[in-house]
């Protein structure tokens, strides 16, 4: 029997590469339309969210980036990555009594990544 979520699945699997080459490639706008369009129909994507939040935070637009990093942190509270995006995002606006949370939370969540540390360090 054939199941359609699946087949939605392999399909959002296959943009989210796409997106990730297109953005390896510098076309960045390419890239930003597939994670919409991603985002459009599974709005709680984890990978379309994290990669247009990196984008918007590469390119400076540090109030969109924050919209869609604490957008992904509350589909995934329990993430340490999402808290630690939230965490850097708060660091560029200088809000360190907030970040300082963020980057503990994504400790607690997984101790083993280095940059969490040097994140809470900084």
């Amino acid at each position: 029997m054939n199941n359609p979520k699946a087949k939605t699945d392999v399909e959002l699997s296959q943009l989210l590469s796409e997106a990730e080459r297109f953005l390896k490639s510098g076309d960045v706008q390419s890239s930003v339309k597939i994670y919409n369009d991603i985002i459009a129909v599974d709005n709680s994507n984890f990978k379309a969210l994290e990669g247009l939040g990196r984008i918007f935070a590469r390119l400076g637009k540090v109030d969109l980036a924050k919209k869609i990093f604490f957008n992904l942190l509350s589909f995934y509270p329990e993430n340490a990555q999402a808290n630690n995006y939230c965490g850097e995002i708060l660091t560029h606006e200088r809000n360190f009594d907030e970040c300082i949370k963020y980057f503990q939370k994504a400790i607690s969540i997984d101790s083993s990544k280095q940059n969490y540390f040097e994140n809470l360090a900084r």
